[in-house]
Order: C-alpha cells, then structure tokens, then sequence
C-alpha cells in the first residue's frame, strides 16, 4: 500500500508486504531503506526505516511505518533497498519482477507536491 503522491516535508505511511520463502534470515542489522530516485536514476533522498530485518523469518513479512518525506517536489520513482552496512548501497536482489535501477529495487512512479 503506497501513497499517490507525497507531500514535501510531511509524514506518510508505508506498508509493505511480503514473503521470505525459505531463506533465513539476516543475522547483520542491514539497513532497509526506501528511496526516491530521479528520471536519470540519482537517489534524491533516502528514508531508513526502523524496521530490523533479522526479524523476517521465513512466511509472511508486513510492516507498517511513518517516515517523513524530505524531498523537493518534482517527479520520482519510490524504490526500496536492503543496504550492505559496508557500502551502503542495496546489496540484496529481492525475488521479484519489479525493475531494479542501480540495485534499488522500483515500487512506484510518486510525485512529491510541495507543502501548502
């Protein structure tokens, strides 16, 4: 479940689910992280959920988090990446069909409004 679009410098919901069919879980704190990338591919920003993934045993996975958007308005792709403590940058291709740009993995076209 994701917004249409995002409202510079308010909150909003994100709820995400999935499922861990089989692979164990992660024993390192990665760093899940959504991101809104710009029509040549440069993360914008980036907004680090608290979610701990070593907590996604394998079924079902859903969570449900208020993040703030910090972005300029303008026209973005909402992605998400779990991030390699090492490098910071995503590190795990989730198995799915969604389109991947620059390991980030692409939920939505969004637009960001700017605040009234």
């Amino acid at each position: 479940e994701l917004p249409t679009f995002l409202t510079s410098e308010t909150a909003f919901s994100v709820v995400l689910t999935g499922e861990n069919r089989g692979v164990a879980p992660f024993y390192h704190p990665w760093r899940l992280e959504l991101a809104l990338l710009t029509p040549t591919g440069r993360v914008a920003t980036r907004i680090p959920l608290r979610t701990d993934v070593r907590q996604f045993l394998p079924g079902v996975i859903r969570l449900e988090e208020e993040v703030m958007c910090t972005a300029k308005p303008g026209a973005y792709q909402l992605a998400i990446g779990l991030c390699d403590p090492a490098t910071t940058l995503p590190g795990v291709k989730f198995g799915n069909e969604l389109p991947r740009v620059n390991g980030w993995t692409v939920l939505t076209n969004i637009e960001v409004r700017a605040k009234a």
